[in-house]
């Protein structure tokens, strides 16, 4: 318990958090709302499962800004248009 008081976890978590056979800490996971959504060993079980795994390539920054760039120019293409055909 000393280990977790030194990390400055919350004692009110401490029997949610597990100590791996290392030493390394896993909190639980908590919802905006505080409560437990994962105990500290399901971090840790997940962690096993996933650890060798490639993480998921998602979208890179330039595609997320080219698809921000096309929403904001149908945006424009909309706002155009109505005024037009107030003309």
């Amino acid at each position: 318990m000393e280990k977790l008081a030194q990390a400055n976890i919350p004692e009110a978590l401490w029997d949610a958090c597990y100590l791996s056979e290392d030493g390394t800490i896993f909190t639980p996971l908590t919802g905006e709302d505080g409560a437990i959504q994962k105990t500290g060993e399901e971090m840790y079980q997940e962690w096993l499962e996933n650890r060798g795994k490639e993480p998921e390539a998602g979208p890179s920054e330039l595609e997320l800004l080219r698809q921000q760039v096309a929403a904001l120019q149908a945006q424009i293409d909309s706002l155009t248009s109505e005024r037009m055909d107030h003309k």
